[in-house]
């Protein structure tokens, strides 16, 4: 399956989309971010923070232009990126990049990337994050589903109904989120048939955020009942059990 199929429309898009999927690839992202560098403020597209990795701050100028950018635009990023401290640098461009822009970036902390490029560098770790995401969120409605260790009889006449349907409705998609690995979805396992994922998402994207929409909903519900799981984070480990079986 493709990862996705979105693409920005406006300068604005191209800036808050970087920002969407680095945030939900596990940094941190904020777009506009006013920065204090050595020659004054400075307003950045996108700012990430990345405190456990060893590049641990990053600056992103998004660029909606007609044409590729130029090498001057990056000899002064260079400069805004050496100033304000940062480790790296990416320029992210919707037409490309001269060729004196990227020889002007070569052998520095500057990235040249295309939104098709970023979104292929991004792609590995956004998948991973919102995969387990998803896998801990069905974990937590597992809890509650669980028939030997939830006290359904201690619920009330008003809650039950909508135990049921927060249950049986999530119950195809919390099935999916214990068999589905990210190798299946990049390789298009035969999985993906047995759920005829294929026929119903026409990319990686849509697809697991409608998981995750739909396991919200059921979570929505489930969590505001009155009766609690004894053990709700039991089943993540079943969950890394069966990841870890798949690896091997």
């Amino acid at each position: 399956m493709k990862f996705t199929h979105r693409q920005p429309q406006t300068w604005q898009e191209l800036q808050n989309l970087t920002a969407e999927y680095l945030t939900v690839a596990g940094y941190k992202a904020t777009t506009p971010y006013e920065l204090n560098t050595a020659r004054g403020k400075v307003e950045i597209d996108v700012y990430v923070e990345a405190p456990y990795e060893l590049v641990k701050h990053i600056i992103c100028e998004c660029k909606y232009w007609r044409t590729p950018v130029t090498k001057e635009k990056v000899h002064a990023f260079r400069t805004v990126v050496h100033d304000c401290g940062a480790e790296l640098g990416i320029i992210i461009s919707k037409n490309g990049h001269q060729s004196g822009a990227i020889e002007a970036a070569a052998f520095s902390n500057v990235r040249l990337e295309t939104w098709e490029s970023f979104l292929n560098i991004i792609m590995d770790k956004w998948i991973d994050n919102r995969l387990w995401a998803i896998k801990v969120m069905a974990a937590r409605v597992m809890s509650f589903s669980d028939g030997y260790t939830y006290r359904t009889e201690e619920l009330t006449a008003e809650e039950y109904p909508l135990y049921q349907h927060a249950c049986n409705s999530a119950l195809t998609t919390t099935n999916q989120c214990v068999l589905i690995l990210k190798s299946d979805l990049l390789n298009d396992s035969s999985i993906l048939d047995r759920f005829a994922i294929q026929q119903q998402y026409q990319d990686i994207e849509t697809y697991l955020n409608d998981l995750f929409k739909k396991l919200q909903e059921a979570l929505e519900i489930l969590e505001k009942l009155s009766v609690k799981p004894d053990k709700p984070d039991r089943f993540i480990s079943t969950m890394k059990m069966y990841m870890e079986n798949a690896d091997d």
